[in-house]
């Protein structure tokens, strides 16, 4: 039986791990204003699905997201990113605060613009700012700061930081 040198097995596994986050789709955390916890998901320990089971017409996140799988030809090529939405409605403070939500990624649509279009149409609100990303679960924005403060993104970064300089210093 051969055995693999610590050479090959390190470049297997910078490899492997580059492209182990895009085999199974993303993660994002999906909530409204309604639901307890979507101000700080991580500190309230959000669930989150997995954005090819999310469907349905009951938002304008939804509608937005099914609308864009609509136009997509290949629909075994869909990939998607993550977004978050700080809403003002005077009308309705039901209404008012943020919502996350999947998108498609793709180049072609402004997704800020379909998601501004859409709330306002269907009179959920203003959206104030939006914010897209395209790590799992990095759309954690506070409602105070809306700014991202999900330790996975900065977490992976430190990862294959720390493998890039193993990977050079001790292989090449």
């Amino acid at each position: 039986m051969n055995s693999i040198s610590a050479k090959e097995f390190l470049i297997t596994t910078v490899l492997v791990s580059a492209f182990v986050g895009f085999s199974y789709g993303i993660d994002c955390y999906y909530c409204d204003p309604t639901d307890k916890g979507c101000d700080d998901p991580i500190a309230a320990g959000k669930g989150y699905p997995n954005c090819d089971g999310l469907t349905g017409n009951n938002n304008p996140m939804t509608r937005v997201l099914d609308q864009e799988r609509e136009r997509v030809e290949n629909k075994t090529q869909i990939s998607y990113i993550c977004g978050a939405v700080k809403v003002s409605n005077k009308q309705n403070k039901t209404f008012e605060g943020i919502y996350r939500t999947c998108l498609l990624n793709t180049t072609t649509a402004d997704h800020c613009k379909i998601l501004k279009n859409e709330f306002e149409n269907e009179k959920f609100g203003q959206v104030v700012e939006c914010l897209t990303c395209d790590e799992a679960l990095c759309n954690s924005w506070t409602l105070d700061n809306f700014k991202n403060s999900s330790p996975e993104s900065f977490t992976s970064v430190l990862l294959y930081t720390f493998l890039s300089c193993f990977f050079v210093v001790y292989v090449i």
